[in-house]
């Protein structure tokens, strides 16, 4: 027997196994800096911190993501900082979590977390960049290999036979 869905128990609603499944997932660079900069947005807009994570978390695309928004805003309902609450949750670096500290220590979060989805954009870029610069050399590098494989597994034995060939009549001429 196969489970097609999982009941929450906290929540009581059912939830479909490609949903738990999403949540295992990754969160890409740039879903985080989207994340950021709405948050940023919405915070310099005027928006409260909770309204502002219930908001994103119900937008955000990615499950998991959302899940750790979702997460986020709760501890921050219950006291606590973003900051703070950010370090409970795998998704967030400490890179990140360090520059959402200091823009609450400084009272400039908007700013910082702006700056935040600017840096995780540009390192989104260059990691798409580097894939470029590596993915070509790799695909030359595969290509050449199986060029070598079909050269020694195919060609040179037929080279060789028709060599072998020309031998014996050559030595059947000398004879």
């Amino acid at each position: 027997m196969i489970p097609l869905s999982f009941e929450a128990s906290a929540a009581g609603e059912k939830e479909s196994l490609m949903d738990r499944l999403r949540k295992v997932g990754t969160v890409s660079l740039k879903d985080k800096a989207v994340m950021f900069r709405q948050l940023a947005t919405m915070i310099s807009s005027g928006i409260n911190l909770g309204a502002a994570l219930e908001i994103l978390s119900s937008q955000t695309k990615n499950k998991r993501l959302a899940g750790s928004v979702r997460e986020v805003k709760k501890l921050v309902d219950g006291g606590m900082s973003l900051s703070a609450a950010m370090r409970t949750q795998k998704v967030f670096s400490v890179l990140m979590i360090s520059i959402v500290r200091a823009g609450e220590e400084g009272g400039v979060l908007d700013s910082s977390l702006d700056r935040l989805a600017t840096f995780l954009e540009k390192q989104h870029e260059l990691r798409g960049k580097i894939y470029s610069a590596v993915s070509y050399p790799a695909v030359v590098v595969t290509f050449a290999l199986g060029v070598v494989y079909i050269l020694v597994t195919f060609i040179v034995p037929r080279f060789a036979q028709v060599f072998e060939g020309h031998e014996a009549l050559h030595g059947q001429d000398q004879a």
